[in-house]
């Protein structure tokens, strides 16, 4: 993880944003920064890839990310830093 890693927004505004998370969507977060593939998370989650594509779009959008890896550190920035 690159330390204090926010991209172009702050910390609390990224925290917003994960709040704004449905619980499935935590899920896949949960499972792009364990490191799985789309695939996995379906199969993981028994839902199906193009679910998954779907999820992880709305999330970028709610994020304001471009990227799972921007998914997995704005995730593990913010988890630090509340916890």
């Amino acid at each position: 993880m690159l330390p204090g890693y926010c991209g172009r927004m702050g910390t609390a505004t990224l925290a917003r944003g994960l709040g704004t998370l449905t619980p499935r969507e935590h899920d896949v977060v949960q499972l792009i920064v364990a490191g799985k593939t789309n695939r996995e998370i379906a199969a993981h989650l028994t839902i199906s890839h193009r679910t998954v594509e779907n999820h992880i779009a709305a999330i970028f959008n709610k994020l304001g990310v471009h990227s799972r890896l921007q998914i997995a550190l704005t995730y593990m920035n913010v988890r630090d830093i509340l916890n």
